[in-house]
């Protein structure tokens, strides 16, 4: 969910654009190609505070995946080596 948010919201600030594509439709192509959706709980984001800010990597959309990979124990996918620091934390990383 996370990741859909931060996608329109970039679009709506002209910061991404998309060809062939509307953030509309990301949705439902992602569950056509078998993925499936991870719910924000509100207890992963009521202790997102809990997350220690590692170097200048402040992206708040990318600390909420790391926190909610290392709550519900997951591996997270992602190709962002700032990303890495956060493995000291807990964080199970690939890519």
């Amino acid at each position: 969910m996370i990741s859909f948010w931060e996608i329109s919201l970039k679009i709506s600030l002209g910061k991404l654009s998309l060809s062939g594509i509307s953030p509309d439709q990301i949705p439902g192509y992602a569950l056509s190609i078998g993925l499936t959706f991870l719910p924000l709980a509100a207890d992963t984001a009521a202790t997102f505070h809990r997350l220690t800010k590692m170097g200048k990597h402040r992206d708040p959309f990318d600390r909420m995946l790391v926190w909610q990979a290392i709550r519900e124990d997951l591996v997270l996918v992602s190709r962002d080596r700032a990303m890495s620091a956060y493995e000291t934390c807990g964080l199970s990383l690939v890519w």
